[in-house]
């Protein structure tokens, strides 16, 4: 009988599983020779088989036995070829009108002439235990993450504890990640430099194969994204609290964020020089404000006096009106005076944030609801079609046809269900965003030692702009709700981390307001992005 000898594992990884195929096919090929089938091809997937029609291979295979190529199968376990009852469903229907005549296991043999119940059994179990698994694995991942712990390998300057399945402080690598970090926020050093130092300090990452080699630049550039160095756990697009030690605060890891988004030692240099470059937009044109230097010479005494201004860059032919330095910077402490908080009300009004949003039914929940039944029913379609294309009730060319369309209306709904799964997530994080920010403002240094900070939020605040040599600044309303309860004047009545306040309190109004701001900004966004979409 002419055979194909079908081995898979489940992972694409050349080094997970090696042995693997080679070991199935080893033994299949004495099963052959035992039983005198003729293999007419050996075909070898490293593919999950826990979703149908993502299996080329398997797909081929199936080709030749309708263009009657082969008449059996050989493989190590029905496991092998489906987990997915599609895909069991067309082996137990091709058996049954015999175009296959034979599927061979390790164990046991299946024939048109058997019942099909056993086959349909065995590959429900096989269906059954992967998603069993998936589901259990999710769970626990959801679980020890909500507990404040990361379920992967743990950062550059961590260690995973086999023991307590928790993270601990790597004592080789913790205190030199730590210093990069320092010199990131303080030496504003850039991520070229930091690779170099981290090199000369002996840095050095644990392989899978044992012998350690150097860290990357990438690597370096993944490090200083990650928020989990500031004690913060990212997991399916939502932020959880970490139970790690962090290496460095969260307003620390705000500024290293902004020391980043500059573009290299170029941006660097230009910041010193006119540390607002970049800050403001022209109101006319909406070009960069950028900066300048002007030089009086008094002759009387011969000194020189420098001077920096601040004008529109003039890329659209726009006038160059100039605002003094000095005068931006008197405006921009008047404004961070207004809006700054204390940093314990900010811990508080993030603890309430989340605790309202979590209370509060969205819009987006019960579009999210609908959306999840229509993807019921066209996986319920989907199916459908799959088994009118296995009965020949349509031709091959109207099945895809029908199947093209399916899938993309499948796809488009996924995608919309992602994003309304993630909207608190979103909201949640923008409001940490403006209250870090906040936070920051009331602990700059007061003696104007670091203008370049003071500029980088500014532009967190909101979106300010230069009008004819007038600076208009305009934070964004979420500040200017908190500025109208005066939390740094009123510090000692506002609520700190782990304070109750009754629901009647004035305070919680104030919550009620800033997340009635975030889910417009919120809706604003998705509405912009839905109709780039459509152009």
């Amino acid at each position: 009988m002419r055979t194909v000898l079908y081995a898979r594992k489940s992972t694409e990884s050349d080094d997970r599983q090696v042995q693997s195929l080679e070991d199935q096919i080893s033994a299949l090929k004495r099963v052959a020779e035992y039983e005198g089938l003729e293999i007419v091809e050996i075909i070898k997937e490293s593919k999950s088989a826990k979703a149908p029609g993502q299996r080329p291979e398997f797909n081929r295979m199936i080709g030749m036995i309708y263009a009657g190529e082969v008449e059996g199968i050989l493989t190590w376990a029905i496991n092998r070829l489906s987990r997915n009852p599609v895909d069991g469903g067309q082996l137990a229907y091709m058996l049954q009108t015999k175009q296959l005549s034979m599927i061979r296991t390790a164990d046991r043999t299946y024939l048109p002439d058997d019942n099909a119940l056993l086959l349909s059994i065995e590959n429900g179990i096989s269906t059954a235990y992967l998603q069993d698994l998936s589901r259990n694995v999710t769970r626990g991942m959801q679980g020890k993450i909500e507990r404040g712990w990361c379920t992967c390998k743990a950062p550059l300057g961590y260690l995973n504890n086999p023991i307590t399945r928790e993270i601990d402080t790597d004592p080789r690598t913790f205190d030199i990640v730590q210093t990069a970090w320092r010199k990131l926020i303080l030496d504003q050093l850039s991520v070229m430099d930091l690779h170099r130092f981290v090199l000369n300090a002996g840095l050095t990452i644990s392989s899978r194969h044992g012998q350690p080699k150097q860290p990357s630049k990438v690597m370096m550039y993944s490090l200083f994204r990650n928020p989990f160095y500031c004690g913060k756990i990212l997991y399916k697009g939502q932020v959880y609290p970490g139970k790690h030690e962090p290496m460095i605060s969260p307003g620390e890891f705000s500024r290293a964020q902004e020391i980043l988004s500059r573009s290299g030692s170029t941006a660097k240099r230009l910041n010193s020089r006119f540390p607002y470059s970049g800050v403001f937009l022209c109101e006319e044109c909406g070009c960069n404000i950028v900066g300048e230097k002007k030089f009086k010479v008094f002759r009387t005494t011969g000194r020189t006096v420098e001077y920096i201004y601040y004008h529109c860059s003039g890329h659209k032919g726009c006038s160059k009106i100039s605002v003094r330095q000095r005068d931006i910077t008197s405006q921009l402490e008047e404004m961070i005076q207004a809006i700054k908080i204390p940093r314990e009300f900010g811990g508080w009004l993030k603890s309430s944030l989340g605790k309202a949003l979590s209370q509060k039914q969205l819009e987006a929940d019960i579009e999210r609801d609908t959306k999840e039944r229509l993807l019921g029913e066209l996986e319920r379609k989907q199916r459908r079609l799959t088994l009118m294309k296995l009965n020949r009730e349509i031709t091959n060319a109207h099945f895809q046809e029908l199947k093209v369309e399916l899938e993309a209306e499948m796809v488009s709904t996924k995608s919309r269900i992602a994003f309304l799964s993630e909207t608190r997530s979103r909201i949640v994080q923008f409001g940490h965003f403006l209250i870090d920010a906040a936070i920051e403002a009331g602990e700059l240094p007061s003696d104007r030692s670091n203008l370049g900070l003071l500029g980088g939020i500014a532009r967190k605040l909101g979106v300010h702009r230069v009008s004819k040599g007038v600076l208009n600044l305009n934070p964004h309303e979420f500040f200017k709700k908190i500025a109208l309860f005066e939390p740094s004047v009123l510090a000692p009545e506002a609520p700190k981390m782990g304070d109750f306040v009754p629901s009647t309190s004035i305070w919680w109004a104030l919550v009620d307001d800033l997340l009635t701001l975030l889910e417009v900004a919120d809706m604003q966004s998705s509405n912009t992005k839905k109709r780039g979409v459509r152009q």
